[in-house]
C-alpha cells in the first residue's frame, strides 16, 4: 500500500508543478525524443528546473529513456495516454 501512497504523491506533486506540465505537453505535442537541453532551451527553462522535473517524471513512469545509455526523453505510452485524459477533460 506504501507504494500506491507514494506514487499518488508523486503525481499529485507532478500536476501541481507548472514547468512539469509543460515538460509533458512539450512531449505529448512534438514527441520528440530530446535532451535536457534542448526542453530547456525550447520551453525558456533552466536545465535545473528540466532536470529537477525530469526526474519526478521518470519516478512517476511519464517519461523514459530509450535506452539506459540515451540523454534524451520521450513519453511512456501511460504517460501520453493520461496526458490526452487530462486535456480532454
Amino acid at each position: 500500500m506504501k507504494k500506491i501512497t507514494d506514487s499518488l504523491g508523486i503525481y499529485k506533486e507532478i500536476l501541481q508543478d507548472q514547468n512539469c506540465l509543460r515538460i509533458i505537453y512539450y512531449l505529448y505535442k512534438y514527441n520528440p525524443d530530446v535532451p535536457v537541453k534542448e526542453i530547456s532551451e525550447q520551453l525558456d527553462m533552466s536545465p535545473d528546473i528540466v532536470s529537477s522535473c525530469i526526474d519526478k517524471l521518470l519516478a512517476a513512469e511519464i517519461i523514459y529513456k530509450r535506452s539506459p545509455e540515451a540523454t534524451s526523453y520521450t513519453l511512456t505510452p501511460m504517460g501520453r495516454s493520461a496526458f490526452r485524459n487530462l486535456i480532454e477533460e
